[in-house]
């Protein structure tokens, strides 16, 4: 047996050899040139006894030739672009987390790792916080988002986000919880969180020009006669994953539009 309990090889991340993958019947063999495993359950959870982790949580995902960045860095708490390492060179997959699997434990642990595919620490991170995201999502009042869909900001927020999704790690807004009778607009602060990672200089321009963008858009859709209607836009601005604290993102509403390419979190740690 290679590897059981706190010895296995077994580690969230890992791909499972194409092979087990389909004896597993995770996939069709025929499935399998476009098809790839990929361990979910947690690091701590894998080194358990099987008596007390019997089962471990895998996806079975797309190869496919480049990456979506519509769903990429945990951007769509239902699809996941990610990248991964095989034999030196970049490839991309997609996952679905309703394509997510239990197999047990046991069976798994009879084989090895695919080691020629690797996760590296940032697509893992990115993983994890993809993986938590289908539980943990902001909900914004009801009235608030209706009134985003009748305006038309909805549509427009999504295509300055999408076209701005390289750079734009995720939009957040501040604004009150309550359910606003139609006569009262909600004051709205917007944060756009960009991504310092590959091209610090260039993010905060195409992110600056996206809040410029959503600025006007906002000034036409909700202030007639230079009197707001539906929404207040008080400020809406660029900000750095060097500078987002912890403490400030949790007190932010995360806009996680479905169809949306919104980077969770950004991909470097925020700060305590």
């Amino acid at each position: 047996m290679p590897g059981s309990d706190r010895k296995t090889e077994w580690r969230q991340g890992c791909a499972l050899p194409r092979d087990v993958a389909i004896a597993l019947k995770l996939f069709h063999a025929e499935e399998g040139v476009r098809k790839l495993a990929i361990v979910v359950t947690h690091d701590c959870d894998l080194v358990q006894p099987i008596e007390v982790e019997p089962d471990v949580e895998v996806i079975a995902a797309d190869l496919v030739e480049r990456a979506d960045g519509n769903f990429s860095f945990g951007k769509n708490p239902r699809k996941l672009s990610l990248p991964l390492e095989r034999s030196g060179h970049t490839i991309h997959c997609m996952l679905r987390a309703v394509d997510k699997a239990k197999v047990s434990k046991a069976e798994l642990f009879r084989a090895y790792p695919d080691t020629e595919i690797t996760m590296m620490a940032d697509a893992k991170v990115t993983l994890q916080k993809w993986l938590a995201a289908r539980y943990r999502r902001t909900a914004l009042p009801d009235e608030f988002d209706r009134r985003l869909k009748a305006t038309g900001l909805y549509k427009e927020l999504a295509t300055i986000l999408e076209l701005n999704g390289e750079h734009v790690a995720a939009l957040f807004f501040v604004t009150s919880d309550d359910e606003k009778p139609e006569t009262e607009s909600y004051d709205v602060v917007i944060y756009l969180l960009y991504s310092t990672a590959v091209d610090s200089s260039a993010a905060l321009n195409a992110s600056t020009k996206a809040a410029e963008t959503i600025a006007k858009v906002f000034e036409v859709k909700c202030k007639k006669n230079g009197v707001w209607t539906e929404f207040e836009l008080v400020e809406c601005a660029a900000v750095s994953d060097e500078v987002m604290t912890i403490a400030m993102e949790r007190q932010l509403k995360k806009w996680n539009a479905d169809h949306l390419s919104l980077k969770t979190v950004p991909q470097g740690e925020t700060r305590d």
